[in-house]
């Protein structure tokens, strides 16, 4: 009886953590549209767009990082590799803001 309760405890965890993903990216829309119009100057169907696409293809990686863990690289392998690489991709970007703090974008 008790791993019944810890699978379900898992799946309420998981279930909870896909809906407040979920929340956060549909709250995202609608600012990243405003911002991308505004600031960048695009139009509005091209910063949509541009969403859209980036929504297709962070929702379509799982999927393909699934198939490599599952057929080729193993399941604990591959979570160090995501890991280091979001790891890396964070660094990557905090380095690059700290180095063009004085680039401002043009009005």
């Amino acid at each position: 009886m008790r791993d019944n309760e810890n699978v379900l405890i898992g799946v309420v965890l998981v279930a909870a953590n896909e809906a407040f993903e979920r929340l956060a990216s549909l709250g995202l829309m609608p600012n990243m549209i405003l911002y991308l119009t505004r600031e960048y100057g695009m139009q509005t169907a091209g910063a949509t767009n541009f969403l859209l696409l980036w929504s297709a293809v962070s929702n379509f990686t799982p999927f393909i990082g699934a198939v490599l863990a599952d057929s080729y690289v193993g399941r604990y392998s591959m979570i160090a590799f995501g890991s280091v690489a979001s790891l890396l991709v964070i660094f990557s970007l905090i380095s690059r803001v700290a180095a063009l703090t004085q680039l401002k974008i043009p009005h």
